[in-house]
């Protein structure tokens, strides 16, 4: 059977995509290696926990970056800045995009856009908009637009304006913000999400069940790392290659601690579009100068600076991208999502650890007396561990 990490070589979202998806393998055996975390897991016979290693198994380790075709290697260095009006980059810049979706999409899959009400998603369904009336509807296929709350006032006039049909988007569990377990599907520990990290905020399968297709069917859009392209190198954490920054390694040490974000994805999509991180994008982002990435954002007290202005700050470049379009729809900053848990649904998550095979085995019981996973910063170690039991679950 040929390996999870073989099949997705083949695709060509994968080929024309600096993907970040976690990439496993044994240590005695680095040639033996998958996406799937679960697969090398069974080849062992056994298994030391580790809480200290990045997967949580001492015989485990994992890359976090796939290699990078020597055709594409140019992101790496640094690339000569061009000099040119904001206009005509944020114009160059939406070409680059519709050729990535040009290149990769397969109008026989379903499409599912994920979005905000901010810049980065708003730029992508324009950027849509403007290939669906290009080459009409047949060339799209099936497309859903998916967006949560607090949002979806935004969102909703993006695609009135946009002029999607009604059918074609939808606001996760809308008016409900306010409720306890807005995220109505927590994942049980037979549902492996093949990372080490929490699984609870995921509310991909809750969407697709509404729209009566397979997760394995689809193309799904992603905005990831939209801003980060631009604010990370002129933010903290800021890497210098002789005094001067290189945006690929401030981006790089931003995006490696989170390093299994697509694990899931990799996992259960048919098809992964990311088109911020395609190569030729970067390549012409990377190449924007330092004075329209962000302006003076290294100034003195900037922490305290008022939030809308920091985000005007950094969000420049990709304003003037937005007006390519003559876009004028306020954009939502605040990203305030409720995680609020029931009790009743705290409990059942307790419950399901104590029941699972990775408790039986370690005895390890996170601290989830008064709290859960999610309440803690992202990524702390108890909120790991539970997407550690269920990829451990059934192996």
């Amino acid at each position: 059977m040929m390996k999870l990490l073989e099949r997705w070589k083949a695709k060509k979202s994968w080929k024309e995509t600096l993907s970040f998806c976690p990439i496993y393998f044994i240590k005695e055996i680095p040639e033996e290696e998958d996406i799937d975390l679960r697969a090398l897991l069974r080849k062992r016979s056994d298994l030391t926990l580790d809480l200290e290693s990045e997967t949580g198994f001492k015989e485990i380790g994992v890359r976090w970056l796939q290699d990078i075709p020597k055709e594409r290697q140019y992101i790496i260095n640094p690339l000569l800045k061009i000099e040119a009006p904001a206009n005509q980059l944020a114009q160059s810049l939406i070409y680059q995009i519709e050729q990535y979706f040009l290149s990769v999409w397969d109008n026989s899959k379903f499409h599912i856009l994920f979005m905000s009400g901010g810049l980065d998603s708003k730029i992508l369904s324009y950027v849509l908009t403007s290939l669906r009336n290009k080459y009409g509807k047949n060339w799209l296929g099936d497309i859903h637009f998916s967006c949560r709350e607090p949002e979806g006032f935004v969102f909703k006039e993006i695609m009135k304006r946009q002029e999607w049909a009604k059918d074609q988007y939808s606001i996760y569990h809308e008016n409900r913000f306010l409720e306890e377990d807005y995220y109505g599907h927590v994942y049980d520990l037979s549902d492996n999400v093949n990372a080490f990290r929490d699984p609870y905020r995921n509310n991909y399968l809750d969407l697709v069940n509404f729209l009566g297709v397979k997760m394995s069917d689809c193309q799904v859009i992603f905005g990831s790392c939209g801003g980060e392209i631009f604010d990370y190198p002129s933010r903290k954490p800021r890497v210098f290659i002789n005094g001067t920054p290189d945006p690929f390694l401030s981006l790089k040490s931003y995006i490696e601690p989170g390093k299994f974000m697509f694990s899931y994805d990799y996992l259960k999509w048919g098809d992964i579009i990311l088109p911020y991180l395609s190569y030729q994008y970067l390549a012409l982002a990377f190449s924007v100068p330092d004075r329209f990435v962000s302006k003076e954002i290294e100034i003195e007290g900037y922490m305290k600076l008022n939030r809308e202005i920091k985000m005007v700050k950094q969000g420049f470049m990709r304003s003037e991208m937005l007006k390519v379009f003559g876009d004028e729809i306020p954009c939502y900053y605040d990203h305030m999502y409720n995680d609020k848990l029931s009790d009743g649904k705290r409990t059942w998550i307790q419950n399901q650890w104590l029941s699972s095979d990775f408790y039986r085995d370690f005895k390890h019981i996170p601290e989830v007396g008064k709290s859960r996973p999610h309440e803690k910063p992202w990524g702390s170690l108890d909120s790991k561990l539970y997407g550690l039991a269920t990829v451990y679950q059934g192996i």
